[in-house]
């Protein structure tokens, strides 16, 4: 599978720069070469944002945008007030969203704004297999599998405020103890990372027993 993550430094409430500048990453790539394209959490709005009255401007309706990003749901009854979440959603090759997930486990910057999601987004999306999402501080996997699991995490770069974000997005597999790592960003490398899991990793880490200690 060939795997691309977009790694660049968003501001916050910059959207049409940030666009911008996300799409020159973005056109270095042919979109045919590639299975899976992955961004940050909220790549296009920005993060930290301070409260509900701040971010307000940025929240999108569901499913509107392909990445992390503020979503707006607007409430069924005139009693009560609509929610907001920090969601991320999946686009098919065909432009139509497969898949939406709403953060789950929030961080301190998502409690000023944002409600806690239902729970954790696993399913089976056709040429991908079986998948699950997460946002940040969540589980990243369960051993269900027989088989290798691939690991993509999208990060961001830069400041944003008083926040420095560490880069290293990386895609890695394991299975079986063995930790292969297919490719991985510097710390404020702004660029797009491309990897085929098909091919030899470029590292492996392999967790070997401790030995038994004699009487």
């Amino acid at each position: 599978m060939k795997i691309a993550c977009l790694q660049f430094s968003p501001q916050v409430g910059d959207v049409e720069n940030n666009f911008t500048r996300a799409n020159a990453i973005l056109n270095k790539a042919n979109p045919e070469d590639i299975d899976l394209l992955v961004l940050p959490e909220m790549a296009f709005s920005g993060y930290n944002f301070s409260s509900l009255e701040q971010i307000t401007p940025y929240l999108e309706p569901t499913s509107s945008v392909t990445a992390g990003y503020p979503e707006k749901v607007g409430s069924l009854s005139k009693s009560s007030e609509p929610e907001y979440y920090n969601s991320t959603v999946t686009v098919n090759k065909e432009g139509k969203a497969i898949a939406n997930y709403r953060k789950s486990f929030l961080y301190y910057t998502d409690e000023t704004w944002a409600h806690e999601g239902p729970g954790f987004f696993s399913g089976k999306i056709d040429g991908l297999g079986n998948v699950a999402m997460g946002i940040l501080l969540e589980p990243i996997l369960r051993a269900e599998t027989t088989g290798e699991i691939i690991i993509v995490l999208a990060n961001r770069c830069g400041t944003e405020g008083e926040a420095t974000y560490a880069g290293t997005t990386s895609v890695i597999g394991i299975q079986d103890g063995e930790v292969k790592v297919y490719g991985i960003l510097g710390r404020g490398e702004e660029e797009l990372l491309v990897v085929d899991t098909d091919e030899l990793p470029r590292a492996k880490i392999v967790s070997q027993p401790r030995p038994t200690e004699s009487n």
